[in-house]
């Protein structure tokens, strides 16, 4: 995967954890709130059922985006950084 690929990742796991870090919030906070809109009520019934796949998704989209970061810092070089140890001479 290229360097563009990973940063797309890492941009959607930050995406999808903070929208579904919100709804749980809002979730836990305002029990009549439906969070996602509905969305989820297909899939479950019950606002704990919800709870558990949001923090599913999200927990799953943290460590896809900390994946992604850390192979895309691996991949490239900072600017003036050789890899190599340089000492400092006493003059």
């Amino acid at each position: 995967m290229r360097r563009g690929g990973y940063m797309a990742l890492e941009a959607a796991g930050m995406v999808t954890t903070a929208l579904a870090a919100q709804a749980m919030i809002r979730g836990l906070l305002d029990h009549d709130s439906e969070p996602l809109w509905g969305i989820l009520n297909a899939v479950t019934d019950g606002l704990t059922d919800q709870m558990i796949l949001l923090g599913s998704v999200a927990l799953v989209a943290v460590v896809l985006g900390g994946w992604a970061h850390t192979r895309r810092e691996s991949t490239t070089e900072r600017v003036g950084h050789s890899g190599e140890i340089r000492s400092r001479g006493t003059s």
